[in-house]
């Protein structure tokens, strides 16, 4: 995500003014996500699908291994309650159009999207678990990833990225690129991180006047858009303000 730009669509609420006032981003507990299996997969059986798969009698022999240990399961899982996690969608036309975005994250329309930018070394490798675009899927693929692969640091690792950067195909529509941090809360940013800010449909003139003004004031953010309809019977467009 060398200095590219993604997108956070926001309901209007008291959090979003403290993340413009105090400029920050919020790394979420797997807990507080609305996918209920988003990093909170069922490791064990993921490794039982790899077995169910598996043709190689010492490679399914290995991996039992992992379920005969009665306490792998417990603390795979412990590990990672207390991880946080920074979603966002990557930054384009077409994810700024989408309607399921606005929907679901801003409010019906009424909310807005802010669009961040971050340099490639915006994050050191200390701060941060880990990085990527989030892979969306029926079942998580553990094809190849097991197989006569006897190495148990090659296979946390797999699993590792199965457990944190898979979700269910219905998810899509979010391109969903995240970032993962050791502890959950507030992580302060760059001010001028804050690129863009483009309001819904639906957004009340006041909270458009008011967002304007604090992100103004407070992140020096002078780009601000509005969807409005298009010419199209079902589309809109970013107008700027």
């Amino acid at each position: 995500m060398s200095d590219a730009c993604c997108l956070k669509f926001r309901a209007i609420n008291k959090y979003l003014i403290e993340s413009l006032v105090n400029p920050s981003i919020y790394f979420a507990n797997p807990g507080q996500l609305n996918d209920p299996f988003d990093c909170r997969m069922d490791v064990n059986k993921i490794i039982s699908s790899a077995i169910h798969k598996e043709k190689d009698q010492r490679q399914k022999d290995f991996l039992l291994s992992f379920l005969d240990n009665k306490s792998f399961g417990e603390n795979w899982k412990s590990q990672f309650e207390n991880i946080g996690v920074f979603s966002v969608s990557m930054c384009s036309e077409i994810t700024k159009k989408q309607s399921l975005m606005w929907s679901h994250y801003a409010d019906e329309h009424r909310g807005l999207c802010v669009t961040y930018s971050f340099s490639g070394d915006y994050f050191t490798n200390a701060e941060l678990l880990a990085k990527g675009m989030v892979q969306y899927c029926a079942a998580p693929d553990v094809s190849g990833v097991f197989s006569s692969n006897f190495d148990p640091v090659k296979i946390t690792q797999a699993l590792l990225y199965i457990f944190l950067f898979n979700k269910s195909s219905e998810w899509g529509y979010e391109s969903e690129f995240r970032l993962l941090k050791y502890s959950s809360g507030t992580f302060p940013i760059n001010p001028s991180s804050i690129h863009e800010i483009c309001f819904g449909l639906r957004t009340p003139k006041s909270d458009i006047d008011f967002i304007k003004k604090i992100a103004s004031d407070y992140c020096g953010c002078t780009s601000f858009y509005q969807m409005q309809h298009d010419d199209s019977a079902m589309g809109f467009k970013a107008v700027k303000l």
